[in-house]
């Protein structure tokens, strides 16, 4: 080889492999994923996050080319099954359905919890919001936020409320309610919604927040009546129900925030796996059967690249942390 052609090399060599390479990058970046993704809802079967959780994962596989399967790990209020993803590989092939719920309330108001949510976990997307709406029992005779707290008021602490229990939603909206106002009345707590609203139906508690998916069948049913959204616009599939600022109790909403939920990878997972699934979600989300049936959970789809989710869920949990503290749920 002459020293021409030996130059020459020399300065066409780091060239020609870079292009060489190029395929092998794009092969490298596009490879995930190579085998099924797990969703694990950290629930019972048959709930409201488990049958959303199907339905985007049965969406997700087209867009991903892979094989999706939800896996229910009930336990500890959605703890046992976050766990068991916080100490899975941060490799995106194991995911948790999350929400403020178990992941910005339970750390403030739960005692050891096994896992830190902004420490161990990285949100992937945020795929639906969900605000608390106000039910009260039809025997009252109310049909308006303030006639509701003039009866309240004049009751004295006569009157029942029902709740799923110690720190969930519905607890935590209805003592917020009625500091607010400066009302009061008896917590009735139970283990889970379904006994809560068998009495608010039978009139043995007056009032009770709730999910949507909750309350809105007897709604229809003329069993209870909702009077107030805690949310800043009114939600569509009840848009004559105002929001508590339209109802004249703008206070409520000031450090509110909406209830949401969405899917959450273990911290460390590659950017990349991160944005191959939050695009997959979302793509999941825009399909029209996922919107309708969304609706009739009482949902709505929110879409939002991966970094926006991530800032939500950090900003959600301080905003959250500090009006629990505020409210008297931290000691």
């Amino acid at each position: 080889m002459s020293i021409l052609s030996r130059r020459t090399f020399a300065a066409l060599a780091p060239a020609a492999l870079a292009v060489a390479l190029l395929p092998l990058a794009a092969v490298a970046q596009q490879a995930f994923p190579t085998k099924p993704v797990t969703i694990v809802v950290p629930y019972a079967p048959g709930g409201v996050t488990d049958a959303w959780s199907r339905l985007v994962g049965a969406k997700m596989e087209k867009s991903l080319g892979q094989t999706v399967i939800v896996e229910n790990r009930a336990g500890a209020a959605g703890a046992i099954g976050s766990q068991y993803v916080a100490k899975s590989a941060p490799d995106g092939y194991t995911l948790v359905a999350f929400g403020t719920s178990s992941h910005a309330v339970a750390p403030v108001v739960v005692p050891d919890l096994p896992f830190v949510p902004t420490r161990d976990f990285v949100a992937v997307a945020i795929t639906n919001e969900q605000p608390m709406f106000l039910g009260v029992a039809s025997n009252l005779g109310v049909s308006d936020v303030k006639s509701f707290v003039a009866l309240l008021k004049a009751k004295k602490g006569e009157l029942n409320f029902g709740t799923a229990g110690a720190n969930t939603g519905s607890h935590i909206s209805a003592v917020r309610f009625l500091q607010v106002t400066g009302t009061e009345a008896q917590d009735v707590q139970y283990r889970g919604t379904g006994s809560a609203i068998t009495d608010l139906v039978a009139g043995r508690n007056a009032f009770q927040f709730d999910a949507l998916s909750t309350l809105v069948p007897h709604h229809k049913a003329g069993a209870i009546k909702i009077i107030g959204v805690l949310a800043n616009q009114r939600w569509p599939q009840l848009p004559e129900v105002p929001t508590f600022t339209e109802a004249g109790f703008p206070d409520l909403m000031k450090g509110q925030w909406e209830y949401w939920q969405g899917i959450a990878a273990p911290a460390g997972t590659p950017k990349p796996a991160l944005d191959r699934l939050n695009a997959a979600i979302n793509d999941a989300l825009r399909d029209p059967e996922v919107a309708e049936r969304f609706a009739g959970f009482g949902l709505r789809p929110h879409i939002s690249d991966q970094a926006t989710a991530q800032a939500r869920f950090i900003n959600d949990s301080a905003t959250i942390a500090t009006a629990l503290k505020t409210m008297g749920f931290v000691k």
